[in-house]
């Protein structure tokens, strides 16, 4: 039967929803701390501590990829030069990423020892690092069975130490304490929108892309939202 709007307001819950038995608190735990969900209202506000990733991955890859970049851009830096690639990473990171041969691109993204590998070889660590392509790059192939990781539990889950082992025998090793997006890394206005045209440009025309980011970054002085969707959409192909 067809609801008109009014049905939308009748709506009703039971008034302890959150709190009684089989609720909203005990279906994520057994032991809710009920307490929390009035604790400092109005006054702090957990949406602030989300940011913004720089990278396609797992967030505690993050500070891996970051070394493996300052690494590449190096003053002379030689890739044919590296032996081998030793991570020290934070417990969780292997738990949760540690595969040192994905089969494709959804393994990849959750490779600790591919994007270490794909930092490496290329300098760079968006969308087209950890494409199906990617994982079959015989320069990244050949570096990623050449990187080694293991836990260390003086590391935070935002931090990384990679050295680099290399044909003369001599060591180089970048320490991340806080990977860029963290809290501590907040990614800057000029990040942000390099990642947002480098997604964008996917889709859109350069120039498009360009006047999408700058309507977006004034969206707060439009008045009307709605142009920019119009904006996300790719231009009509057209017949001749």
């Amino acid at each position: 039967m067809a609801c008109t709007p009014p049905c939308s307001r009748r709506l009703t819950a039971s008034l302890d929803a959150i709190e009684g038995v089989n609720g909203y608190a005990q279906l994520f735990s057994v032991a809710p701390h009920l307490d929390v969900i009035t604790r400092q209202l109005g006054q702090v506000w957990e949406i602030r501590a989300n940011t913004y990733k720089p990278y396609p991955s797992g967030i505690v890859i993050h500070p891996v990829i970051d070394a493996a970049l300052t690494l590449h851009h190096s003053p002379g830096f030689a890739l044919e030069a590296i032996e081998q690639v030793d991570l020290e990473v934070n417990p969780l990171c292997l738990t949760l990423c540690d595969r040192p041969a994905p089969k494709g691109a959804q393994d990849a993204k959750v490779s600790v020892q591919h994007w270490a590998a794909a930092g490496l070889v290329r300098g760079k660590a968006g969308l087209a690092e950890v494409s199906d392509g990617s994982v079959v790059d015989p320069h990244i192939v050949a570096l990623r069975a050449r990187v080694h990781a293991r836990p260390a539990a003086d590391i935070e889950r935002d931090g990384a130490r990679v050295t680099l082992t290399l044909s003369d025998a001599t060591t180089v090793t970048e320490t991340v304490a806080h990977a860029s997006g963290s809290l501590e890394r907040p990614m800057s206005d000029a990040a942000l929108g390099e990642k947002f045209l480098g997604q964008a440009q996917m889709v859109l025309p350069p120039a498009s892309a360009r006047v999408l980011l700058e309507q977006c970054w004034r969206q707060p002085q439009l008045d009307d939202v709605a142009a920019l969707a119009a904006l996300t959409l790719p231009p009509l192909e057209t017949s001749n």
